[in-house]
């Protein structure tokens, strides 16, 4: 099959916009979007694009979040999916969003399509779809014709000004967040055939999300929102309450196990084999948190549990260290024997996150893995290749051809450690004071930000551009943030 063919057969529209990571869903004191005003106005600015013009608005993963609403062990929840989503429709600070949705693909020449992100697997499921399909458009034929679900893994191709667009989630190429497409068409069919079906097993990153995460964030919200986690969210974590260590060191060895063995299989092509997953090496809960403190982690796992109990007994800590090997302990473990001399919290962290000085992870055109791997396993024939899941803006020219790569960050909240912060003990104190407080109003007062984006696709005057861009309050895409060619 030629690329001309392949081309002819997509869907074709003259412009699409795409989003990604909205994450709608989760406890009203919890929920880490709060922009359901200004999406829902740009949602009908797209609605009121000229009329003769074909447009597609692409939520690429993530759109809600049914993880935020998982108890217990349910990982996948096909029963109670429905009234999950029903209760996400029902929110008011949600409620601007689905009204302009239901507007939007009412609009003839207005194509709606949803791809599956790893937080929002339920809209995968048959019964689920069609309740969505249902609310937003009812029995308006037209209407319901227009929204599409891309479900299978493949992403969502189509062609603007015979340029080909694939727009995928990203998840793909994560080994945390790996989807197994084949057990949820298995889950799908056992449920349609009136069969029981067999339990979820989910990927590390939804065992991250549902057994620690999930119970972490009720005490400290900002969990969610400050960037990048390992570096910067698990260190502080750990810092505001030491006795964390202990709760995500009982529940990181089984989700490491499970990380490992999704990696095996997804290398050697087996990713729904349900074999022995304990035959696999796991990573362990002291690797992981040596890579987090660039620390030896088993000496750090060891001083933040045996270090807390000497400071409660009135102990000298450095007892905990043999004299011969206190002097190399000294220049390996820096921050944290700061905390065992009695500096402030603040401090430790701030030592143990100098690192960040020179993050690059909020660059635009920073050439991180997730970027790295799409490259590579996509066709260089895609002219646009768009993705989300990081939730970090990029706008990078594709090595692999010679496309153009975007990813659309996310509009839930971010946060992260700026040099200003780093640099003043004064400054990082106070940050420290906020990370502490249990209600995301306090972040937002202080600390956390949005950058609401979209990755615009169009074709005008034989010419196709593409560009990610800035939305304003109003709605209205206001700046240019990077454009090709």
């Amino acid at each position: 099959m030629t690329r001309s063919t392949v081309c002819e057969s997509l869907p074709a529209f003259d412009e699409i916009h795409v989003v990604s990571d909205l994450h709608l869903g989760g406890d009203k004191n919890f929920q880490v979007f709060n922009l359901g005003a200004t999406l829902g106005k740009f949602i009908t600015h797209l609605s009121q694009q000229p009329e003769g013009r074909d447009v597609a608005f692409v939520i690429n993963g993530d759109f809600v979040d049914f993880l935020s609403h998982a108890t217990g062990s349910r990982y996948l929840d096909p029963e109670g999916a429905i009234g999950i989503l029903s209760k996400i429709t029902q929110d008011s600070a949600f409620a601007p969003v689905w009204k302009a949705l239901a507007k939007f693909v009412k609009t003839p020449a207005r194509t709606l399509v949803v791809v599956l992100g790893n937080h929002d697997l339920e809209l995968a499921l048959p019964w689920v779809q069609a309740w969505l399909r249902n609310f937003l458009a009812g029995h308006d034929a037209a209407a319901r014709g227009r929204v599409m679900f891309s479900c299978e893994g493949a992403g969502f191709a189509c062609t603007v000004g015979g340029k080909k667009v694939l727009c995928v989630h990203g998840n793909e190429v994560d080994a945390w967040n790996l989807t197994d497409y084949e057990q949820l068409r298995r889950v799908s069919r056992d449920i349609t055939f009136g069969h029981a079906h067999k339990d979820w097993t989910p990927n590390a990153g939804t065992k991250l999300v549902v057994d620690v995460m999930n119970g972490v964030k009720a005490t400290y919200p900002f969990v969610d929102l400050l960037k990048p986690e390992a570096q910067a969210a698990v260190p502080t974590l750990v810092a505001l309450n030491p006795g964390s260590a202990g709760y995500i060191s009982r529940r990181i060895v089984p989700i490491a196990a499970r990380l490992t063995w999704d990696k095996v299989r997804s290398m050697t092509g087996f990713l729904s084999t349900r074999s022995a997953q304990e035959a696999a090496e796991p990573e362990t809960f002291d690797h992981f948190m040596g890579q987090v403190f660039a620390r030896p982690a088993s000496d750090s796992r060891a001083l933040l549990q045996a270090t807390e109990a000497r400071l409660q007994r009135g102990d000298n800590p450095l007892d905990l260290i043999k004299g011969d090997q206190q002097e190399a302990y000294l220049g390996k473990m820096g921050a944290l024997f700061d905390w065992i001399q009695d500096k402030p919290r603040s401090e430790v962290l701030r030592a143990a996150t100098e690192g960040l000085l020179k993050d690059t992870s909020f660059k635009l055109d920073e050439k991180d893995s997730t970027f790295t791997s799409l490259d590579q396993q996509i066709s260089a024939d895609i002219d646009f290749l768009i993705a989300g899941h990081t939730h970090f803006e990029r706008a990078i020219v594709r090595q692999n051809g010679g496309g153009y790569y975007f990813n659309c960050g996310t509009w839930i909240r971010l946060m992260q450690y700026t040099p200003e912060m780093l640099s003043s003990e004064t400054e990082f104190a106070k940050v420290f004071k906020t990370l502490g407080k249990k209600n995301m109003a306090a972040l937002d007062v202080k600390l956390a930000f949005t950058k609401p984006a979209c990755v615009r696709i169009q074709e005008d005057n034989g010419q196709v551009y593409g560009a990610l861009l800035r939305i304003n309050q109003r709605g209205k895409p206001n700046k240019v943030i990077h454009q090709f060619p």
